[in-house]
């Protein structure tokens, strides 16, 4: 049986059957339909002109209409920062992407774990029956799902969290088998690699973090259990919300498998993300990038700025700006996005550690 209503109600019907003995059997079908939302764009491209290299930026707005009978929400994937104008817009919840050069992506690639300078060795705060540091400062307001923490707790089994640890709590941090899950006594937590690995594992070389003014790096060194040995593995928390997962392996470690899992999980223990175990593995990177999902009420508007940077090489750009929504009509949309950058750049030195700069960047 197909339902395909044509208008929003509730919607009746009889179905009769013949068997085989010629006798009827009747049967009565129900069925709801919901009103949908329906959205509406003022413009379906962009050409932006010129940006002179080095120069100011340049700021372009969309407009979304929200001309359906159903909420509408939407989202841009891969970017996240500033509000939503519109007195009915609403933040309706947060979530992540996630990119990786395991499956092809080259905007970012792993970066070899070099030794940090000055960075701070906590190896000695834990033991036997101790596997979370005290509490380390940000020395930035990190947002995690939706919430903003200035610390964090570190425990060597890999993994930090954001909630203060319960003192009397003595039981070894076993990993679960996935994310989100109410069968473990940690929550809000940012898992490179949670295994069973501790530091009374003799192949443990350390734990160090080292916090810079827009990042923290999280190191963990020479790991080990039964199924590797020399496992490098670390963290990149960085102030605008994004988080990195990269992986190496010590020149004379060996890997056979993985006994644990990465991953992340909120504060309710209700939202999260288990990536395959594939990632954990040496050269590997996994790329954690927040976004928010915003409400738009029917009949309501929502403007959306979109900042363009001239930070590139003078050439003609062209992109496209990915926006996914709940309504049936417009589920993916793709918004081309032209800029014509000219000019020269001024000598000087650029350097911007675990990442890319954009040239167009969402502010949603």
């Amino acid at each position: 049986m197909t339902f395909k209503p044509t208008k929003a109600g509730n919607f009746t019907s009889n179905i009769t059957l013949i068997d085989k003995n010629n006798i009827k059997h009747t049967f009565v079908v129900r069925g709801v339909a919901s009103a949908t939302a329906n959205l509406e764009l003022n413009k379906s491209e962009f050409d932006l002109g010129d940006l002179k290299v080095g120069g100011e930026t340049k700021t372009a707005t969309v407009t979304l209409k929200n001309t359906g009978e159903y909420p509408l929400q939407y989202v841009f994937p891969k970017f996240s920062s500033a509000k939503i104008d519109g007195s009915t817009t609403r933040v309706h919840k947060f979530g992540y992407t996630l990119q990786s050069n395991v499956n092809g992506d080259d905007s970012f690639d792993y970066e070899p774990a070099p030794e940090l300078a000055d960075e701070t060795d906590i190896t000695s705060q834990f033991n036997s029956n101790n596997w979370q540091s005290g509490a380390v400062k940000l020395g930035f307001k990190f947002p995690f799902y939706g919430k903003k923490y200035t610390e964090m707790y570190i425990y060597n089994t890999g993994f930090v969290s954001f909630d203060k640890p319960v003192e009397d709590y003595k039981q070894f941090p076993e990993p679960p088998a996935s994310l989100p899950t109410t069968e473990t006594f940690y929550s809000n937590i940012i898992c490179p690699f949670w295994g069973n690995h501790s530091m009374n594992t003799p192949s443990v070389d350390g734990v160090y973090y080292k916090a810079n003014e827009d990042d923290v790096v999280v190191s963990y060194k020479n790991y080990g259990n039964t199924m590797m040995q020399g496992m490098n593995f670390q963290v990149i928390l960085r102030k605008d919300g994004s988080f990195k997962f990269q992986y190496d392996l010590d020149p004379n470690g060996m890997q056979i498998g993985v006994f644990g899992l990465c991953g992340i999980m909120d504060h309710t223990e209700t939202r999260g993300i288990t990536p395959s175990d594939m990632y954990i593995n040496p050269g590997n990177a996994l790329e954690f990038t927040p976004y928010k999902n915003y409400v738009v009420a029917p009949g309501k508007s929502a403007t959306l700025p979109i900042e363009l940077f001239a930070d590139k090489l003078a050439d003609v750009y062209n992109y496209e700006l990915s926006l996914k929504t709940n309504a049936p009509a417009n589920e993916s949309v793709k918004l081309p996005v032209a800029l014509n950058i000219t000019g020269a750049a001024e000598p000087g030195l650029h350097y911007r550690r675990c990442g890319f700069r954009a040239v167009c960047r969402i502010r949603s």
